[in-house]
């Protein structure tokens, strides 16, 4: 629970931070960055959980383990893999922020980082009570 809360802080931003694509009208933005923190959060997946526990043996478990094997950084298990979704996800709202910037140059930059610290440490708070409460 606790790798996995600071990630809801970026799931709210890349929600906010997507509606504003949409409302400019270029919704290929939101859906390519998510492609991108989708492959990256595979990869951190993968890297982070650590080898799988024994099962039944299924077509790509031999590609699965090599895969791991060139790939491993941390034998996190479960937490890996929330870690990997937290890490992800901030992923992509620094790069939809980052794009949004290049693309509306003149946005007050003011009014914006003023409304996202606000609701970033809205959800900070949450996230730490949810972090306290699953202790």
């Amino acid at each position: 629970m606790r790798a996995g809360a600071p990630g809801l802080v970026s799931v709210g931003l890349v929600r906010v931070l997507s509606s504003a694509f949409f409302a400019i009208r270029r919704p290929r933005v939101p859906v390519l960055c998510g492609c991108v923190a989708l492959v990256a959060g595979a990869f951190l997946s993968l890297a982070l959980m650590g080898p799988p526990e024994p099962g039944p043996a299924w077509w790509g478990e031999a590609a699965l383990r090599s895969v791991q094997e060139h790939l491993a950084i941390a034998d996190l298990g479960h937490v890996g893999l929330s870690l990997s979704t937290a890490i992800s996800s901030s992923a992509n709202a620094l790069l939809l922020f980052g794009v949004l910037v290049a693309v509306l140059p003149r946005m007050d930059l003011g009014v914006l980082t003023k409304s996202l610290l606000r609701h970033g440490a809205a959800s900070l708070l949450m996230a730490a009570g949810i972090a306290a409460w699953g202790s």
